[in-house]
């Protein structure tokens, strides 16, 4: 009988369905430990293996796993759930990621005070558990700034606020949220911190080494939606330096030592400021921009460490790739996206619309606004570059 792979919960978003085929091309049998699996679609289509749980208990995970017997692996694809599969993990005595270092980077006021302490290039910033007390951080700070929750992932409840009011109007509204999109209980407490303005990147990591730099696209304030990635980052050996240097600092503070890493920077007054670290793989598709320009299947390599096999992390080819992503100008029901079937560039290897016709379309300034994407691939930086851009202006996103 084949090793189970245990994977406890899901991401909506593409890699949960890509990291239960990567277990299966290894010989794993996959299983998904879910309340609900009706929120994986993917799931049902690829007759994935479930077993309904309480996947906020330990104790339940623990015996459900028990009886599985075979257990080769536990992961998570989801932000919610990957310090419990750690923590499953660790108990199984199964390799994986440290469960504290996860801790210690998913609770953001946690890691801004570790960074803090260990004289990392941070924002300027408050942990706040009321509106009077944001109040006071934004005065001080010095408008504009940020406000968001201490746990969260996919900017969802990240806002740029320019005034005292809006500072005291976005903490209230995250203030009443006692749980979080999965149902889960969130701290009452945010981050007021200082607005970097700066070039934004991230640092996709494993095991404490670079993999390399992402040039970020951000749309339009004062949300933070991510609307496109290009990798490698067309960056200068100066900037690549500094930015690495901080980047492997801030890891070691936290102790992120083993698997994978997304680390968010700004780049500021020619310094490297870290905006956040993900102890996990990216979300927005970029593993699957790693895999195109540099061979190095970030997916792959997770289920190899987190099985106990030989990671391999060396670069096959040094090629270039970039994501646009399409999002709808406004809420209502879907409709089409006209002008795919005129994308006619050599170098869009990938296009994906997540919507069907008629699904209803939310605008949250958030990753939800997301509703499809379009890949560019070649061994030519600009052209690269260009195909995606002009791809992404091409389209029309229909809504009725």
């Amino acid at each position: 009988m084949k090793p189970y792979f245990v994977f406890i919960e899901s991401n909506t978003s593409g890699t949960g369905r890509i990291f239960a085929q990567a277990a299966k091309d290894k010989g794993f049998n996959p299983v998904l430990l879910a309340g609900d699996i009706s929120r994986y679609h993917y799931a049902k289509e690829d007759n994935l293996e479930f077993i309904k749980v309480n996947t906020q208990n330990e104790t339940d995970l623990l015996n459900t796993c028990k009886k599985l017997k075979n257990v080769a692996g536990v992961l998570s694809s989801s932000e919610y759930f990957i310090e419990m599969a750690a923590i499953i993990s660790k108990k199984l005595n199964l390799p994986g990621v440290n469960p504290d270092a996860i801790k210690n980077c998913r609770d953001k006021s946690l890691q801004r005070i570790i960074l803090q302490e260990n004289n990392i290039g941070i924002p300027k910033f408050y942990v706040c558990e009321s509106e009077k007390e944001s109040a006071a951080a934004s005065k001080s700070i010095g408008y504009p700034v940020i406000v968001k929750p201490v746990m969260g992932t996919g900017s969802v409840g990240v806002k740029l606020c320019i005034n005292i009011n809006e500072v005291a109007e976005h903490t209230k509204h995250l203030l009443k949220q006692k749980t979080n999109e999965r149902g889960m209980p969130v701290p009452q407490k945010v981050l007021v911190e200082e607005f970097l303005d700066g070039e934004e990147y991230s640092v996709e990591t494993f095991g404490g080494k670079i993999i390399g730099i992402t040039k970020k696209y951000v749309g339009s304030l004062p949300n933070f939606v991510e609307i496109g990635h290009d990798f490698p980052a067309d960056i200068d050996r100066d900037k690549t330096k500094k930015i690495n240097k901080t980047t492997l600092d801030a890891l070691d503070a936290v102790g992120l030592d083993c698997g994978p890493g997304h680390v968010e920077v700004k780049f500021v007054f020619g310094e490297a400021k870290i905006v956040e670290i993900n102890p996990r793989l990216a979300g927005g598709f970029i593993p699957k921009l790693v895999d195109y320009a540099f061979g190095v299947n970030l997916i792959n390599e997770t289920i190899k460490l987190t099985s106990g096999e030989r990671v391999n992390l060396e670069s096959t080819r040094k090629d270039y790739s970039s994501i646009r992503f399409i999002l709808s100008p406004r809420k209502g029901l879907f409709s089409k996206v006209e002008g795919l079937d005129n994308l006619k560039n050599k170098n869009i290897v990938e296009t994906c619309i997540y919507k069907n016709e008629g699904n209803e379309i939310s605008v949250n300034g958030d990753f939800r606004d997301r509703i499809g994407h379009i890949i560019s691939y070649s061994k030519n930086k600009s052209e690269t570059i260009s195909a995606a851009n002009s791809a992404i202006k091409n389209l029309r996103v229909i809504v009725k």
